[in-house]
């Protein structure tokens, strides 16, 4: 590639804009993807997930993929400023050592699409509990997926700008709204 077409794409934000957080990704990476997307809105996946990775991508043997991710998810939120920017957001979720859901507090602003999906809790037959206060400013939420994963139905993930609603594998039915109460939260 040349100069002229590097030069191009360094300055292209919107081919930043699409951030991977895992526990193989290196955080130098992550925060260079965050900053040269600028202002442009960003898409991020975050998995946090359970496996030992080979002792070259750890110092210490003992470090766990998913404790690496969050570490790399707090620092975006943090160093990045990417918090505000977020448009799509996919959670996939195995394991979680602390909580991971006050990585998000603050002010999300372009949220339009939200997809939780429980991955390791399906295999042990429970489900990801999401508290209430997860996600309370994304008042522009357009689509949302939910697998494996129990959300308290006053949540306000639940928005009234919601045009998509996908929910897999809904543990908590002795807790389900009446139909009425469905309708209610989503106008």
């Amino acid at each position: 590639v040349c100069r002229t077409w590097r030069a191009i794409a360094l300055k292209s934000s919107e081919l930043w804009s699409i951030l991977l957080v895992e526990g193989v990704a290196r955080s130098d990476f992550v925060e260079m993807f965050a900053r040269r997307s600028q202002n442009h809105p960003v898409d991020i996946t975050v998995c946090l997930l359970n496996p030992w990775y080979a002792p070259e991508v750890f110092s210490e043997g003992n470090v766990r993929a998913g404790d690496y991710a969050m570490s790399l998810l707090q620092s975006l939120v943090a160093r990045c400023g990417a918090l505000p920017r977020i448009r799509t957001l996919t959670l996939l979720i195995e394991y979680v050592r602390g909580d991971i859901w006050r990585a998000f507090d603050g002010e999300i602003t372009q949220l339009k699409s939200l997809h939780i999906e429980g991955v390791g809790w399906a295999r042990a037959g429970q489900h990801l509990v999401v508290p209430t206060s997860f996600l309370s400013t994304a008042n522009t939420l357009l689509s949302l997926t939910l697998s494996h994963v129990t959300v308290p139905w006053q949540s306000p993930i639940f928005s009234p700008t919601l045009v998509h609603l996908e929910m897999w594998s809904w543990q908590d039915w002795d807790h389900r709204p009446s139909l009425e109460e469905l309708l209610q939260m989503l106008r």
